[in-house]
């Protein structure tokens, strides 16, 4: 059995260009406008930021798979019943607002093990040359939008701005 790393340099790339101010706003627009996987726009960012690897279509579909497989599992479900739970009338009762906040903890666990299952299958990627950083973090953010549908002039300038500087 493989172990999976759920403290890797992934993950806290992750904690670190969501936490930035307005940065959870625009992932989460992404996601309800267009469907974006953002633990996989998360890993794609890293790729290029920390590796220079900007990814060709077929290693993005390859890592798609990847986080669908476990997005169609858990991660959808949970969301789907946390957010079912937020408009209920039942949220007015103790146990269940408590219930809710339990799932909202179980759902960024399984974020989580995404992108542990995301960061195995990007590793063979990272130690092929890349270009610059910044601009391999650009084109993968690209590459997701465009995957997604969404229009390729997008004003992100929040999420761009982890491409140069993750922590600022």
């Amino acid at each position: 059995m493989d172990d999976l790393d759920l403290d890797s340099s992934a993950w806290r790339f992750a904690l670190l260009a969501y936490g930035r101010p307005g940065v959870a706003e625009e992932c989460l627009g992404l996601q309800d406008r267009f469907g974006v996987d953002v633990s996989l726009l998360l890993v794609c960012l890293w790729l290029g930021r920390e590796g220079g690897v900007a990814l060709s279509g077929a290693e993005f579909d390859s890592l798609e798979a990847v986080a669908a497989a476990w997005r169609d599992l858990a991660v959808t479900p949970l969301r789907g019943v946390r957010r079912g739970l937020k408009a209920s009338a039942l949220m007015r009762h103790e146990p269940v607002a408590s219930f809710r906040q339990r799932l909202q903890k179980t759902e960024i666990e399984a974020e989580r093990i995404e992108i542990a299952l995301l960061h195995a299958e990007a590793l063979r990627l990272v130690a092929r040359p890349g270009e610059g950083r910044a601009e391999a973090a650009l084109a993968n953010l690209r590459l997701v939008l465009a995957r997604s549908g969404a229009p390729p002039d997008l004003a992100l300038p929040r999420l761009s701005a982890t491409l140069t500087d993750p922590a600022s």
